[in-house]
């Protein structure tokens, strides 16, 4: 079963509200919630795209309240994630580029840390 290492280069740890690790599928799922209350959901296993091949899939979320595993969404990201939820076949440093870029998104209104 393949480890997905989180790099922290494109983002910083203080960003970070929540991480949450578990296998899934007889592979590693990820939730990693930010402090602007998006998030994403990271799987490799048998069924995720690519991770046949050992890669990555990220899927962009959204936080209601608290950080909780079953308190978000998936959402669309036309800007990033273009006419999908998820984006596949991503190595570690294309998935940090993708972390960074949910970190950064503006915060969401009300939304409590």
């Amino acid at each position: 079963m393949k480890e997905i290492n989180l790099l922290f280069k494109s983002y910083s740890k203080d960003k970070v509200a929540y991480i949450s690790k578990n296998i899934k599928n007889n592979g590693p799922h990820i939730v990693i919630a930010f402090k602007n209350g998006y998030g994403a959901s990271i799987i490799s296993n048998i069924y995720s795209y690519g991770g046949k091949e050992g890669l990555i899939e990220v899927a962009l979320i959204k936080f209601y309240g608290a950080f909780e595993l079953e308190d978000y969404n998936l959402i669309y990201d036309k800007n990033r994630f273009k006419n999908d939820q998820v984006i596949g076949w991503l190595n570690e440093e294309e998935l940090d580029d993708i972390l960074g870029y949910i970190s950064r998104k503006k915060a969401l209104i009300g939304f409590k840390k």
